[in-house]
């Protein structure tokens, strides 16, 4: 079952691992990842990229995944980065392997602090790592 439309959020970031595979043939759910266009930012990590080329967000772009999945990337995206841990399309990052998800994570904050999201959410984030 899949929740409500992602297009309201500031950032949408799909994780992957060995279940991304089998969401692949999941229509319904690319469908519902597909409804984050409306986000500010989309983000991947692993291969979570695959989900998000299958949903449609890496075409005609640079991306990356984990590198056991790169071939299975190729036909989502431009060009696969095969020698970087993030890759920033704009609206749409992508990172390599599990332990590129601290720096995605840590490239994301400064992104939107960049980006002058609500204070709101600056204001919680400098709370809780005060």
């Amino acid at each position: 079952m899949v929740a409500k439309s992602l297009s309201g959020f500031d950032c949408v970031i799909v994780p992957g691992g060995p279940g991304s595979r089998k969401l692949l043939a999941g229509a319904t759910f690319l469908k519902w990842i597909g409804t984050a266009k409306g986000s500010k930012s989309v983000a991947s990590v692993r291969t979570g990229a695959l989900l998000l080329g299958a949903a449609g967000f890496l075409k005609g772009r640079r991306a990356t995944t984990h590198h056991n999945a790169h071939e299975l990337l190729k036909k989502y995206c431009s060009t696969i980065v095969k020698d970087a841990r993030i890759v920033d399309e704009g609206d749409v990052t992508t990172a390599g392997g599990v332990s590129a998800s601290t720096d995605l994570g840590l490239y994301l904050c400064k992104s939107m602090r960049a980006r002058k999201l609500p204070r709101k959410f600056e204001n919680k984030w400098s709370t809780f790592h005060s």
